[in-house]
């Protein structure tokens, strides 16, 4: 099983959808930060877009050992986090400042 947490309305072919808002009826409709319902070493993929940042530090390390609990031995953990250095420069030139501010939020 291929998991993809914080979808959203966002539906990944081939990946459960994990998400905290029932509103998007997720697959799997849970807090990350409390636990992730499956058995330790079943999944073999976590695909994490732009969801740690928006947990507090210690939920985010917490949340990461809880995708490293539920990853199979060689299974493959994906995390993207916004660059804030690339969007601090962007928003102190003045170039694209309006893009650069709206990605952070």
């Amino acid at each position: 099983m291929k998991l993809y947490v914080g979808s959203r309305n966002y539906k990944l072919e081939g990946y459960a959808s994990v998400d905290i808002d029932p509103a998007y009826n997720p697959d799997i409709l849970c807090d990350i930060t409390k636990g992730i319902p499956c058995e330790t070493g079943s999944i073999e993929e976590v695909v994490a877009g732009h969801v740690l940042e928006h947990l507090e530090w210690p939920d985010s390390f917490w949340t990461l050992a809880e995708f490293s609990r539920i990853l199979q031995v060689g299974g493959i953990l994906k995390v993207a986090i916004p660059d804030m250095a690339l969007l601090a420069r962007m928003a102190q030139s003045g170039d694209s400042a309006f893009h650069a501010i709206g990605l952070t939020v």
